[in-house]
């Protein structure tokens, strides 16, 4: 995780929690709410099973 990287607001410190995460998969986990959380992540593993793996070698964000 990043989280030297995470700059907020002296303001917001406090009332936010920051979670560091290290796939899509705990993001999804901590953000979703609802009865169809549990399916939607079982449905987005097992579509990335089935993709191909290192096709991005490198992501970055902009």
């Amino acid at each position: 995780a990043n989280m030297d990287d995470v700059m907020i607001e002296k303001k917001y410190e406090g009332r936010i929690e920051i979670i560091p995460v290290k796939s899509l998969g705990d993001v999804l986990e901590h953000a979703l709410i609802g009865k169809g959380k549990e399916s939607l992540i079982e449905k987005m593993q097992r579509i990335s099973d089935i993709m191909p793996k290192g096709i991005i070698k490198n992501p970055t964000a902009h």
